[in-house]
């Protein structure tokens, strides 16, 4: 049994690229019972959608169009509904 089908409600990551075809690689390569993928294309979206829905995990392109990646994780760690939300890097 995997990790996510042991949990009492679905695994939300939030997947944050700016093309299309890296956040789909990213989304079939999780593809699994209990895990939801939500998706954003730039840094202020992610931003939004997190604090709407904070995401179980980020993961997280560095090179978004509107702001640099870093500065994403630096105001997740300031924010405090997605400060303490794990942030992996792509």
């Amino acid at each position: 049994m995997s990790p996510a089908a042991l949990r009492d409600r679905p695994l939300e990551v939030l997947i944050v690229h700016p093309e299309a075809a890296a956040r789909r690689e990213i989304r079939e390569s999780l593809a699994e019972p209990g895990i939801v993928c939500r998706e954003a294309t730039s840094g202020a979206e992610c931003l939004r959608a997190a604090q709407s829905e904070p995401p179980d995990l980020l993961i997280l392109d560095l090179y978004l169009p509107d702001q640099s990646g870093l500065g994403v994780c630096r105001l997740f760690r300031e924010t405090p509904r997605v400060e303490r939300v794990p942030i992996m890097v792509v």
